[in-house]
């Protein structure tokens, strides 16, 4: 079973779609799915120009993408939520809190990650292990 990866921002047309597409794309040869959604988003916008433009560049095609609203089954489904700010995990926290052990503010994350020592076993998945 793979494991899910999520990206969080308000609005879900700039910074956690551009995210998901280098996600995919960093992790296209591991066990893992990549997702994005918005705290505040309505579902069914279109990506930011900007953003888009920005993923086009990666050689994805963002024309397909679509904006979509944050649930807690997004939340408890996911292995590692990671999100653009502090308010986002808050907003995280209060949708699902048992989801709290495993999302984080991509600062956050960082810090932790660079600070950690590499997992011994990836065998529950890697960003489990993570």
């Amino acid at each position: 079973m793979a494991d899910r990866l999520l990206f969080v921002c308000r609005a879900n047309m700039c910074r956690s779609p551009m995210a998901e597409y280098l996600a995919r794309r960093l992790f296209a040869d591991w066990p893992v799915t990549v997702a994005s959604a918005g705290t505040d988003a309505v579902d069914g916008a279109l990506m930011h120009p900007y953003a888009s433009r920005v993923v086009a560049l990666t050689g994805a095609d963002p024309r397909a993408f679509r904006t979509r609203r944050l649930g807690p089954d997004d939340l408890t489904g996911a292995a590692l939520v990671l999100t653009a700010t502090r308010r986002q995990r808050s907003r995280c926290a209060a949708l699902a809190p048992s989801a709290l052990h495993h999302t984080f503010t991509l600062r956050q994350f960082a810090r932790l990650a660079a600070a950690a020592e590499p997992p011994v076993s990836a065998a529950d998945g890697p960003l489990r292990a993570a």
